[in-house]
């Protein structure tokens, strides 16, 4: 119930109508899962964990990039959902995914 509480519901009251149909129609047990769940539902454990860098400095447009698209990834490709999460707008969305080192230094 946690999970249904703090889901960031994007869309509007269609995508928990979806997952719960999706729940009733696909599953038999009386208590779903996290497994059961988008993933986009699924709650991380929380804990203050320091970032890992590794060990070479990668450009902020680098950094951009590969957050953008993981931030895409975890929102299944909904590109709405992923801009107002970054609290970005669209155009910021696009620019960022298409970004490349283009400093033109290692």
């Amino acid at each position: 119930m946690d999970m249904f509480m703090n889901a960031p519901w994007r869309g509007n009251v269609r995508e928990l109508e979806h997952v719960i149909e999706r729940l009733v129609h696909l599953f038999r047990s009386e208590e779903a899962t996290p497994a059961d769940l988008p993933k986009n539902m699924v709650l991380e454990p929380q804990g203050v964990t320091e970032p890992q860098f590794g060990d070479r400095v990668i450009p902020i447009r680098e950094l951009q990039r590969r957050y953008a698209s993981w931030a895409l990834q975890r929102f299944s490709g909904a590109k709405l959902a992923t801009y107002e999460a970054l609290g970005i707008d669209s155009k910021t969305l696009a620019k960022w995914l298409r970004s490349e080192n283009t400093s033109g230094t290692n």
